[in-house]
């Protein structure tokens, strides 16, 4: 197993349109994935007949294969963003880490979505709390 690449923050800035868009359309999809779910409970609230399928059967498969779908669209867009060599930390907040060196120490560059280049790094141990300007 080969071990991670090393970004620079160029090269790491470089990616960030990609990023950005594969991260919008991540959240869009966790933001459908979500309201299916919560559907395919309050269809499973409705109750179900005698024997055992639900009231609302059609609605509930209909709710179920959207959320696979989503789920299924979503994992493709993690399997590309990890194939960049980054690594995402928090989809709803739009985090992402690159595998780094600062001062010989192995770090992670951390960025945010919205931001305009990357201009943090936090500790391997550490998370976005502890984040320092390069």
């Amino acid at each position: 197993m080969s071990a991670a690449p090393l970004f620079t923050p160029a090269e790491a800035d470089a990616l960030l349109p990609r990023i950005s868009a594969l991260l919008q359309h991540l959240q869009r999809l966790q933001s459908e994935a979500r309201r299916r779910y919560e559907e395919m409970g309050a269809i499973r609230a409705v109750g179900a007949r005698a024997d055992g399928r639900l009231v609302m059967d059609a609605d509930y498969r209909a709710a179920r294969q959207e959320f696979k779908s989503r789920v299924g669209d979503a994992k493709g867009l993690l399997e590309e963003l990890h194939g960049l060599g980054c690594r995402l930390t928090d989809v709803d907040l739009g985090l992402v880490d690159f595998p780094a060196e600062v001062a010989g120490e192995p770090v992670y560059l951390c960025w945010r979505l919205g931001e305009p280049r990357v201009a943090y790094y936090h500790r391997r141990g550490d998370g976005f709390a502890h984040r320092q300007p390069l």
